[in-house]
């Protein structure tokens, strides 16, 4: 009985989690399109990466590849982003990696989340990814991110969709999902 109180509870506040995040936040979904003229032509921007670098068209976006440990000590205006990559999100919503992504400053996108960004927000009686994953089954964005302005107290979320052509979701090209996130970074910097 007990459990079972417990496992509601956090069901709730998940789902209160989930409502907030989208009432209180700005939520933006991509429209993929294989037309150049929807890549991003903005200023320069450099992303930290964990995991591969994806394939993109945009020359003026680089990629520099570290290692999850080091989302703790990121120095501030070093990059204008942080992507983790699929195999990386199970141990990137541990509470250290957590905290440090209220820290950044800058927007940290979860590349393939199937939980969503839930379990890299700083909540009471937080789950597990692999529980979220389970919960959540997130199959219609490609990704989604988390944004912590200089004020440490409210956050934004995004989410960056899979183009739906003839009512199935086209996951074979991303390069539309990609070219939107970085506009929606170069957004962030003003």
């Amino acid at each position: 009985m007990r459990n079972l109180l417990f496992l509601i509870i956090v069901l709730v506040l998940a789902f209160i989690g989930i409502f907030i995040g989208s009432v209180m936040n700005t939520n933006y979904k991509a429209i993929e399109s294989n037309n150049s003229s929807d890549l991003y032509k903005g200023t320069p921007l450099t992303i930290a990466i964990i995991g591969d670098t994806p394939n993109v068209k945009e020359e003026q976006v680089t990629f520099h590849e570290i290692k999850l440990s080091e989302v703790i000590n990121i120095p501030k205006n070093k990059y204008n982003a942080v992507f983790i990559m699929e195999e990386y999100l199970g141990e990137a919503a541990h509470k250290k990696y957590r905290d440090a992504y209220q820290s950044l400053e800058v927007p940290v996108f979860f590349v393939r989340s199937k939980a969503s960004h839930m379990p890299f927000i700083n909540m009471e009686n937080q789950i597990s990814y692999e529980k979220y994953e389970d919960r959540v089954n997130d199959t219609q964005d490609f990704i989604t991110g988390l944004w912590y302005p200089k004020s440490k107290e409210e956050f934004k979320t995004f989410r960056f969709g899979y183009r739906v052509e003839n009512d199935e979701f086209q996951r074979d090209n991303v390069q539309g999902v990609y070219s939107s996130v970085f506009k929606k970074i170069e957004s962030t910097l003003q």
